[in-house]
C-alpha cells in the first residue's frame, strides 16, 4: 500500500484479474475495467491470475522518472518466474518515494 501526494493513477486492465485496494474499498477488476486511484488515498493491488497486463496512467506527468530512478533493466533470463514464492514486490527506498510525492504504508495500514 502506498499514497501519492501529487498524482492520480488510472489502471486499464488488458488481461488477467486483479484486486485493487483503494482506501477502504476493494475492487475486483477483469479485462476492460478502468480503476481510478486518486491522490491522497492509500491504495495497492494484487494479481489474482497467473499473469496480468495493464495500462497504467499517472497524471500529472513525471512519475515515470521514479521508475527510471529506482528500476533495473531486466534481461529475459532475469524475469521473475510466475508463482515463485521467493519473488516479492518492493517499493523503492523512502528517499526516492519522497522525491516523487509518494509514501509507502506499513502492512495493514488504513
Amino acid at each position: 500500500m502506498h499514497v501519492h501526494d501529487d498524482a492520480d493513477e488510472i489502471f486499464y486492465v488488458l488481461d488477467g484479474n486483479l484486486t485493487f485496494f483503494v482506501g477502504e474499498e476493494r475492487i475486483e477488476a477483469a479485462p476492460g475495467a478502468f480503476v481510478y486511484l486518486p491522490r491522497f488515498v492509500h491504495h495497492g493491488f494484487q494479481c489474482n491470475s497467473t499473469e496480468a497486463r495493464v495500462f497504467n496512467f499517472v497524471t500529472p506527468a513525471g512519475f515515470e522518472q521514479l521508475i527510471l530512478d529506482s528500476g533495473n533493466l531486466a534481461n529475459y533470463d532475469d524475469a521473475p518466474i510466475p508463482d515463485d514464492p521467493n519473488v516479492k514486490a518492493a517499493l523503492p527506498p523512502a528517499e526516492v518515494l519522497k522525491k516523487y510525492g509518494m509514501r509507502a504504508l506499513p502492512p495493514g495500514s488504513k
